[in-house]
């Protein structure tokens, strides 16, 4: 069966393009460090005569190209189409939305925004007229979604995930609202979404820290994975899991001892759709940050640091020298906490996750007396109190 057609007024994926050495070169294939001064960015479109056919702009930089792409799609498609009425379906509308949210969100998020659409959202509501679209049907809506299963998961959609979901529809309907072709946004009216109490945040004690490390280190496996390591670096520096993928040789300053030495907190690894692996600045303003290194990662990283490293290279590199991914790396762990528990207790690591490091991260710097504003400046946070109320492990057991 072949590809289905675009929907009318729509436009696929956009592909940038770089002029580099008298050729067009894939905007992914452009080797880091260098600007190209040349882009064109093109996608196919689809009108409403019903022709597909390719649309391409240029401009100076990759951003440039891509926004008078979208112009000229949104030019196309008519985003003030007069044809769009009450009657047109809501999948419409979020054909309209997805484009206006490519200039306001990072590609990640974009990404996670698309996969609710097409997974959560489209399937039950996309072909439903905007007038048929009231409080009744989606309040009938937000509670079916509370019994529905994560994708890739055996556990239901949490109510954070469902409060996204809300939100991305409650977005749409804003649309035909600003064009008065519905009186109000009736998600406005539906029942707010509620969740269980908040866990307390859990950290390793001592004895688990131990038993944990000495069974990575144990596992035959975990090596391939660069586990042993990756995870000793998250403990001693708090650092997010793309962090510490993203970290580069370049901002790893070795000095003579641990005391001297410093590692600059400057992006995250991130898997974009359709570009593989990019590096992104940071999660915040406050993710770019110094971080100390401890005695026993200062020398981690002088042993692992090779004498002919390029700056660029990723301090966990895979094997053609790229950064990884790292959904790769946390399907890995989730491999590695199956093969450590014990067989008549195959729970015993199930609620180990990379995030468990930063919180022990954080809760060990409470206990040394740091105050909350210390932690939440090596964390990267921007507000100390969501450093003490999320990250700190209070009231674990002795």
């Amino acid at each position: 069966m072949g590809r289905p057609p675009l929907p009318l007024g729509s436009h696929g994926e956009i592909r940038t393009y770089a002029h580099l050495h008298g050729r067009w070169t894939a905007a992914k294939n452009v080797p880091g460090g260098i600007k190209p001064t040349r882009w064109r960015a093109t996608a196919n479109y689809r009108g409403m005569d019903g022709v597909t056919a390719p649309v391409e702009k240029s401009g100076a930089t990759e951003t440039k190209a891509k926004t008078a792409l979208r112009e000229e799609l949104n030019t196309r498609a008519g985003i003030l189409n007069p044809t769009l009425s009450k009657r047109s379906r809501f999948a419409e509308f979020a054909t309209i939305w997805l484009a206006e949210a490519e200039d306001r969100l990072a590609g990640t998020t974009l990404d996670n925004y698309r996969c609710y659409l097409d997974r959560h959202i489209l399937p039950p509501l996309g072909e439903n007229r905007i007038h048929e679209l009231k409080v009744s049907r989606l309040e009938d809506y937000f509670r079916d979604l509370k019994n529905t299963v994560a994708y890739g998961s055996e556990d239901k959609l949490s109510p954070g995930t469902r409060r996204i979901i809300r939100s991305i529809v409650s977005q749409i309907m804003d649309i035909p609202v600003r064009r008065d072709l519905i009186s109000h946004n009736p998600v406005r009216a539906v029942s707010r979404i509620t969740g269980g109490a908040r866990k307390a945040p859990r950290a390793l004690e001592l004895h688990e820290l131990v038993e944990f490390l000495a069974l990575v280190d144990a596992d035959r496996t975990a090596p391939r994975s660069d586990l042993p390591d990756l995870l000793r670096l998250m403990l001693g520096t708090g650092l997010r899991i793309g962090e510490a993928l993203g970290l580069r040789w370049a901002d790893v300053e070795l000095g003579q001892d641990a005391a001297r030495s410093v590692i600059r907190v400057t992006g995250n690894a991130v898997y974009v759709k359709g570009r593989g692996v990019v590096r992104h600045d940071g999660k915040t303003f406050n993710a770019t940050r110094n971080v100390g290194v401890p005695e026993f990662l200062y020398l981690l990283l002088a042993m692992r640091k090779p004498l002919d490293v390029g700056p660029a290279r990723p301090v966990f590199a895979d094997g053609d020298g790229r950064m990884r991914n790292p959904g790769s790396v946390h399907n890995a762990i989730v491999r590695l906490r199956k093969r450590i528990s014990p067989v008549d207790e195959p729970d015993r690591w199930k609620w180990f996750v990379s995030h468990v490091l930063r919180k022990t991260a954080a809760t060990q710097l409470d206990e040394a007396g740091q105050s909350a504003r210390q932690i939440a400046d090596v964390l990267g946070h921007a507000d100390p109190s969501m450093t003490q109320r999320v990250y700190l492990g209070r009231g674990m057991p002795n």
